[in-house]
């Protein structure tokens, strides 16, 4: 099976940070801040906090949401502004806090991975209609060419900054049933290779974790969906997946599981904990010891930080796994 930088590094910290969630006053993660403009939001982002405590969870790895539905992404971009026709700083942060982030984590050794959508801003139709996504009457939308070949120019801006910077790409939304393909996320997945061949690339379709929840309750899986990706997005709900072979051919397997519970609800949630420590220590183990690698998708704060609670219970499944105690060998 072929190895990646993830499964190098084991496991990582995966956080949703949105417009529509840490600048949400009635949000925990909004730490009562109120709402404030987009620059504003980001430039709270305190990028040493965040680095300091992952790096005392002992995470090898974070994977970061650069936007999700709305139009608002953590980076400056200037093929987004052209195209959407707003000015650097309204929808596109003027603080590149992907770059800040980098260079906090450097330090610490921890990688870094960017979560973006194939379907972009289409949760708000007149930013994304400039990109070419189209609505039915009853607000459905559906993506084409044109659509994924300007996202795609938005992505590819990204990846040549990050060269060399950023390990990989979580590339999530890509439902057939808006139109996405195997052959046309190939357009995505060569934009992002003509740059950098050793950028690791994973398509999530939402079958995966639908599938373990209606028809694989008893021996839920994890598979390749994509031909064109590095290993599998490994979206789940339960602590009992695990792969075949066959069903990941040469692809990395790799397990991305929110701690907070088991819906749409639990993904980056500052809710209790649904699992027994011992429980969710063992999956950990059985996973690192198979040679995947685990992401595990927790809160983050306004600020830049983690709930003690969720922060203190990775520390000790982290701590307590025969990875650490072994000394991080893998053995």
């Amino acid at each position: 099976m072929k190895k990646n930088p993830m499964q190098a590094k084991k496991w990582g910290v995966m956080c949703h940070y949105l417009e529509s969630n840490q600048n949400n006053p009635f949000r925990l993660v909004n730490e009562g801040a109120g709402v404030k403009t987009w620059d504003e939001h980001v430039n709270a982002f305190d990028v040493e906090k965040l680095a300091r405590e992952l790096y005392e969870m002992h995470a090898g790895y974070f994977m970061i949401t650069l936007c999700q539905r709305s139009p608002y992404i953590i980076a400056p971009n200037a093929t987004y502004d052209k195209l959407s026709g707003y000015p650097a700083g309204f929808i596109c942060s003027k603080r590149d806090l992907v770059l800040d982030i980098y260079e906090a984590l450097k330090k610490y050794d921890i990688d870094l991975y960017l979560y973006v959508p194939a379907d972009g801003p289409y949760g708000e139709k007149s930013v994304a209609l400039d990109f070419g996504i189209t609505y039915d009457r009853y607000g459905g939308f559906k993506t084409n060419e044109t659509f994924i070949r300007n996202w795609a120019d938005v992505i590819k801006e990204y990846a040549i900054r990050y060269k060399g910077k950023v390990k990989g790409w979580w590339i999530d939304g890509c439902y057939t049933h808006v139109g996405f393909t195997h052959e046309n996320l190939k357009i995505f997945y060569d934009v992002i290779k003509e740059v950098d061949e050793n950028y690791m690339v994973a398509f999530n379709d939402g079958k995966t974790v639908t599938e373990q929840l209606v028809e694989q309750k008893e021996n839920p899986k994890i598979y390749a969906w994509c031909p064109y990706e590095d290993y599998t997005a490994g979206e789940t709900v339960f602590c009992n997946v695990y792969p075949k072979d066959s069903d990941i051919g040469d692809k990395q397997w790799h397990i991305l599981l929110p701690i907070a519970g088991h819906d749409g609800l639990a993904w980056g949630a500052p809710k209790e904990i649904a699992y027994e420590k011992e429980f969710f220590a063992k999956y950990f183990n059985e996973v690192l010891e198979q040679g995947g690698a685990f992401s595990i998708d927790v809160a983050l704060t306004r600020s830049g930080g983690f709930f003690e609670n969720q922060r203190n219970f990775i520390k000790e499944v982290v701590e307590n796994s025969n990875w650490w105690k072994n000394g991080k060998s893998g053995k």
